[in-house]
């Protein structure tokens, strides 16, 4: 029984390494993934732990480089979108807490959140016809950009620099 069990480790081993060789994973997501094909929690679990120790698997390191991903992409997003993208693959509390103090004290001077906000609306605005109704047209704006996960202080921030207008009625 001792062989089978270290058969079942050494497959689920291989089969996490080749997982990890094609992009990286959160701990939660590469146990999920193992589960799915078939391999028990237990054993899951003990290759998880073992990846752990050989650092070949670390949450917070994810985390990061999934943010900074995200921060760097063309298609920019807001700071909601991405926390929502990070607690689904299983990144929760502190690691979480000290990804966003991170990023946040990267910022330097200018707002990252309303730049990326302010590029969002650009590159919306290069991509469709602005509707002639400067209201509905910020209305539009600010349920796009609060799709890509903005909040709806930097929106309206980041609308009101891109068509220059007061949104203070709204």
């Amino acid at each position: 029984m001792k062989d089978a069990a270290k058969t079942d480790f050494e497959s689920c081993r291989e089969r996490a390494l080749t997982l990890l060789d094609r992009r990286a994973h959160s701990s939660a997501e590469l146990a999920c993934k193992l589960v799915q094909r078939g391999f028990s929690r237990e054993v899951v679990a003990q290759v998880i732990a073992r990846l752990q120790e050989l650092r070949l698997l670390d949450d917070a390191d994810f985390a990061r480089a999934f943010v900074e991903e995200k921060r760097r992409s063309s298609r920019p997003v807001g700071r909601l979108k991405i926390i929502s993208d990070l607690k689904r693959r299983g990144i929760g509390g502190e690691i979480m807490a000290d990804v966003a103090s991170d990023a946040e004290d990267a910022g330097g001077d200018a707002d990252p959140e309303l730049v990326r906000a302010v590029q969002a609306v650009r590159q919306r605005q290069r991509l469709s016809r602005p509707t002639p109704d400067a209201r509905l047209e910020r209305a539009r704006l600010l349920r796009f950009l609060a799709g890509r996960g903005f909040t709806m202080d930097v929106a309206r921030r980041a609308i009101q620099d891109m068509l220059g207008q007061s949104d203070e009625h709204d």
